[in-house]
């Protein structure tokens, strides 16, 4: 693991988590005194816009094989990854559909069932220790 790439990571993830606040934060606004008011829109239009991002330097950095190993670290796991990990996820049940439709579809069944159930845990534990 070199330090380069470790700084770039931090870097991209300090820039990318800002971004989600902000575009986060502007989304909700927009919905705020509409029927959407509760309906989580930050959090949608974060995902959607880091998903339509990652596609577009995956498709580059897959085609032209343009970005150094710094560049992709810098750009999909701390940049995309600190706006929003559902890009990951999504980058990742893509690649499966290329070799396995019903690997990825195990893939996204895991994911939401498995990350919300530990959530819940969490809750559950959390709510008994305080």
């Amino acid at each position: 693991m070199s330090l380069k790439i470790v700084a770039a990571v931090g870097a991209g993830g300090a820039v990318g988590a800002m971004a989600r606040y902000g575009v986060g934060t502007l989304a909700s606004a927009l919905a705020r005194g509409t029927r959407f008011e509760a309906f989580p829109a930050g959090t949608l239009a974060v995902n959607v816009a880091g998903c339509a991002l990652m596609g577009v330097v995956l498709g580059v950095a897959d085609r032209q094989m343009v970005f150094s190993p710094v560049t992709r670290a810098l750009l999909i796991t701390g940049l995309l990854g600190g706006f929003t990990t559902f890009s990951a996820f999504a980058a990742d049940t893509h690649s499966l559909l290329k070799v396995s439709l019903p690997m990825a579809a195990v893939n996204i069944a895991l994911q939401l069932v498995v990350t919300l159930a530990a959530l819940r845990g969490g809750v559950f534990l959390a709510s008994r220790v305080m």
